[in-house]
This record gives structure tokens, sequence and C-alpha cells, in this order.
């Protein structure tokens, strides 16, 4: 009987350090955070939102997730590939990308439903802002000469079917102004068009560019889209007050989801995180500085009722939408 083979030291050390090194990346994986997708490029504001997030999860829990950029189609195809599991994670979005961009674009092959809300992150009241070459005028005389047949308005917003875009239709719909709506690659872009006098109006989250903006004189800040004066900008009227358009209470929200496919523990894994990450001092302190309020920690039927209600809105004003 021939002797029996024995492995090469080196061998034997190399196959040990291979089974090594399987055994440490399982746990690493174990032990990763799922990646926040963001459905637009890096530097808007949900963008910071995620990274925000991301900082104050390893801050708390000392796991790092990545922020995976996936943007187009106003947020849509991040979305779609999300839930068609070419991306694994869990989104950090608004309602934007969420419900009006597969109810504007049937072929993004996806429903509000399929998407469930863990909580919400942040929050952040909306205003109508102007460019600052409208000769000072109130936003009562710039919409009625406009009405009367004088120069056109250009109404910006940050992508078709954005919220800024609906709140914009909805404007010209209650006021009786033709507005010309120009769409725009995010909320930055559209800033500058304002400053340089390239469009007249436009719905922004009020938040610190915003009113950095103003305070430089690049921007008029008209009106809050709310149903009450916030106390953080008393003297701003409401846009009821300014222009007498009625029904206007806008806020702004990003929150974290889960494909519904994931199941109740996914989503019961994302609460947690997110509850987490709400309890950092420096997030909190971060989204009071730019103007905006973190989000509290919700309940899983506390946040589908929230969803619901957004998803039924929305859904009401693209149904409204003229054809």
């Amino acid at each position: 009987m021939p002797p029996r083979r024995t492995a090469h030291p080196l061998r034997r050390a190399a196959a040990a350090l291979l089974a090594w090194a399987a055994v440490v990346t399982a746990q690493a994986a174990d032990d990763e955070a799922p990646a926040l997708v963001v459905a637009y490029p890096a530097g808007g504001p949900v963008d910071l939102v995620a990274r925000q997030l991301a900082a104050a999860l390893q801050q708390q829990t000392g796991r790092a997730p990545r922020v995976e950029n996936l943007p187009g189609a106003s947020g849509g195809i991040g979305v779609a590939r999300l839930l068609g599991g070419r991306s694994a994670g869990w989104l950090v979005g608004t309602p934007s990308e969420v419900v009006v961009a597969p109810l504007l674009n049937p072929a993004l092959g996806y429903q509000p439903e399929q998407l469930r809300l863990a909580g919400v992150a942040s929050t952040v009241a909306v205003a109508l802002v102007g460019a600052p070459s409208d000769d000072g005028r109130p936003l009562a005389a710039l919409l009625e000469a406009a009405r009367l047949g004088g120069r056109p308005l250009v109404c910006g917003n940050y992508g078709v079917g954005s919220h800024a875009h609906l709140a914009g239709l909805a404007l010209a719909e209650r006021t009786g102004v033709p507005l010309t709506h120009v769409p725009h690659t995010g909320v930055a872009p559209l800033l500058r068009e304002l400053a340089a006098g390239r469009v007249d109006l436009a719905f922004v989250p009020l938040q610190r560019g915003v009113a950095e903006f103003v305070a430089q004189g690049r921007l008029r800040l008209h009106a809050l889209a709310a149903a009450a004066r916030d106390a953080r900008w008393p003297a701003l009227p409401t846009l009821e007050e300014a222009s007498g358009a009625a029904g206007f209470d806008e806020r702004l929200w990003v929150g974290v989801f889960v494909p519904a496919a994931a199941g109740p523990a996914a989503l019961a894994e994302a609460g947690a995180a997110l509850a987490t990450a709400l309890r950092d001092e420096a997030y909190r302190a971060q989204k009071l500085a730019e103007g905006a309020q973190p989000g509290e920690p919700m309940t899983t039927d506390e946040a589908a009722t929230l969803l619901a209600q957004e998803t039924a809105r929305y859904r009401a004003r693209v149904q409204a939408l003229p054809r």
C-alpha cells in the first residue's frame, strides 16, 4: 500500500489562511449595515440626510453604511433598481420618487405600495421664493401683472413630478396665473437660475442654503407654503396672506424605506437603525442648524399610516393634472 501523501507545510498554512479570511469576510458582511440608497446625485438635500444618518449610525453603533447614489428619472430609476434587486439596502427618499414618479411614469415598473416606510429622518418647511430682479413688487402684484397679460412668469422646479413641480401647478390653478414650468436637475441649480433672474418663482425647502441666498440679496423670500406662520420666520406671511391662494400646507420630509418584499424583519431592522440615528445629538444639531426638524422614532403602524396618507394625497394631485 503506497504511503499517504501529506500536504506541504506551506500549502497547509495557505489553506488555513484562506479559511480564516473567509470567516472574517463573512463576519464583516454580517456586521456591515445595509447600504443607504439615494435616488439622486451626490450633494443634494436627500443625499445630505443619508450621509448624516450614516455618520450617526457609525457614531452610535460602529457600523458605517455606505451611501449609494442611483440618480435618474426624478428618482424613479434608483427606486426601480432597489425593488428589482439590482441594488441592496434601504432607500433614503421622499414621496417624490416613492409615490409621484411611478404614478407619472408607469414605465418605471413599480408602485408606491411596493415600499414600506420605516420612519421619518427629517422634515423641512417649504417657501415660495423669487428672483431679486422683480423690482421689489409684492407677490400679489407680480401675479396680478402676469394674469393681466404682462410678461409670463417662469416657475422653476427640481424635476418633472417633483414636489416643487406639483406645487407650482397648484399655484397656477388656484391663482389663475399662467406659469411656464421649467425643470432643473436639483435645488442648487434652481437657486442659481433664480439668482440670475432666469427663473421668477419656485417652491424650495426653507433650509440654510436658501436663507444664505436671501441674506446675500440673491433671492427674495415671498411666502411660506403653510396654513399658518412659523415662529422661526414670524415676519414671513403664508401664501394665502401674500397672494390669496388658499390650501397650501406643504412640508418636505425625508424617510427611510424598505422594499415590501423584504418582509417585517427587514422593516423592523431599518426602523431600529433609524431610531438609533435619530438619538445622535450631532445629527439632531445638524438638522436644526439647517432649518430642518429631525424626525422622531415611529412605530410600524404610525409609519404605515403616514405613508398611506401621503400616497393618497399625492395620488389625488397627480390625477388632477391636465392630460
